[in-house]
């Protein structure tokens, strides 16, 4: 009997150990998300908790204040004893229903899953410019949320980030925002209006499925992946304006993400261009030929990037469905040309430019050389140089004599015209001496002769 009342009290104490864990991980004081905390020290200020963890603190809420109805608004200060407040805590304030405001201070550059989930009294929040890290169902179920704005910090919203938050109708994305996950907006009913940005490259499945109160939106040519159902059941929607033409839909799109059910919405497409870069030996222009025609183009809607080549832009000119722009090329090689223009397709266009160089040298003369006399009978007294073309002021001075092993000769004088040259020679000692040439336009490899002495 005791031995069993003794496991019996180990394991309930054991069970009620893994209670207390599983409790402070729910809460956020757990090691989980935004930052490791390295210490189980905490500094309770104002109301708020926080742990040391890498570089600084994180807030981990209060459990306290959880239900407490004075806990409208708070502030997460900016240091702890001169140490630098960096992180929102996973879970940090989720439940606080009765949390009205709370103001992040600038040295936050993370906040946590769940962070604010289900804080139903929340009615705006400003995400300051120093959060790189926005986690997934921060926001969760903030059903009293009209007002966000995401610093230009933040790369990515995360998966079910405003899923729920039924009265949202003002969002502002920040500039380097590059995704927005599954679900994001889901059944944001209040949305009307939503600007992607031109940093967005994928927007997630359902990411605003069911915000019935959006009736028009506009896909940035930055996109490249959309997930299914977007905008299912988004039954307001009547106009899709997408970045590409109907004939150059970018691979990965698919009209699986329309799907709205009351009602499908018109996609409408852009109006398609090609560019063709022209001029020579430096390409000179870049030429437009739209599907339709274009009223108001300026050479301020036209942006080149750099890739392997570089060209600068100058004057557009053109009407209708045909404009040039004018380029001054640096560098020949690849550029990118993107039309800034509501109306034209924004997904960027590839073309190659060429810079003219000093034409080629021309190929230079070619010569033969032979050497009268005989062996042993008859001295060498000449050396007859014959030439692929016309050659003129060819004198002694531009041409050299080598002695071989055996041969030696020297130059007496040159004489001749058009391709026919004759060189004369005393030879000193009969074998092989070498003929070259040290004249522009004149091929520079050395000729080899036999020379005779009797």
């Amino acid at each position: 009997m005791i031995k069993t009342k003794r496991k019996y009290f180990a394991s309930d104490t054991a069970m009620r150990g893994m209670a207390i864990i599983a409790v402070l991980t729910i809460i956020g004081f757990g090691f989980i998300g935004c930052g490791e905390r390295v210490s189980d020290t905490y500094v309770d200020r104002d109301g708020l908790r926080f742990y040391p963890i890498e570089g600084g603190y994180s807030v981990a809420g209060l459990p306290a204040n959880k239900n407490n109805a004075t806990a409208i608004e708070l502030d997460i200060p900016a240091t702890i004893d001169g140490v630098h407040v960096t992180a929102i805590r996973d879970y940090a304030f989720d439940g606080f229903i009765y949390l009205k405001k709370i103001m992040i201070s600038n040295n936050i550059t993370a906040i946590g899953h769940f962070a604010f989930r289900n804080c139903t009294s929340l009615e705006n929040i400003t995400i300051p410019d120093n959060v790189v890290s926005l986690g997934g169902h921060a926001f969760y179920g903030c059903s009293e949320l009209e007002s966000v704005e995401i610093g230009n910090g933040v790369t990515s919203i995360g998966n079910d980030t405003f899923n729920r938050c039924d009265k949202l109708n003002d969002i502002t994305i920040g500039s380097s925002v590059t995704s927005i996950g599954d679900r994001a907006f889901h059944l944001c009913e209040d949305l009307e209006y939503v600007t992607i940005p031109n940093s967005v490259t994928t927007i997630g499945n359902s990411a605003f499925s069911m915000c019935t109160s959006i009736t028009t939106i506009t896909i940035p040519g930055s996109v490249t992946t959309m997930g299914a159902d977007v905008f299912k059941d988004c039954n307001s929607l009547h106009t899709i304006h997408v970045p590409f033409a109907e004939d150059n839909k970018p691979a990965g799109w698919d009209e699986d993400w329309l799907r709205t059910s009351g009602g499908t919405a018109t996609i409408k497409y852009s109006n398609g261009y090609t560019v063709e870069a022209t001029g020579s030996p430096d390409t000179t222009a870049i030429n437009f030929t739209f599907d339709e025609e274009v009223t108001g183009l300026s050479e301020t809607d036209i942006t080149i990037t750099t890739g392997t080549g570089n060209a600068a832009k100058g004057s557009l000119t053109g009407s209708g469905d045909t404009w040039s722009l004018a380029i001054t090329v640096s560098t020949a090689g690849t550029i990118t040309i993107t039309i800034n223009k509501a109306g034209i397709e924004s997904i960027s266009k590839t073309v190659t430019v060429v810079k003219g160089s000093a034409p080629p040298p021309p190929t230079p003369v070619t010569y033969e050389v032979e050497a009268n006399g005989t062996d042993d009978v008859t001295d060498t007294t000449e050396i007859t140089l014959t030439f692929s073309g016309t050659v003129t002021g060819l004198s002694e001075t531009d041409i050299t004599i080598t002695n071989g092993t055996t041969g030696e000769a020297t130059i007496v004088s040159v004489a001749g015209s058009g391709d026919t040259w004759v060189i004369t020679v005393t030879v000193e000692a009969q074998g092989d001496v070498t003929v070259s040439i040290n004249k522009t336009g004149i091929e520079t490899t050395g000729k080899p002769v036999n020379v005779s002495k009797s």
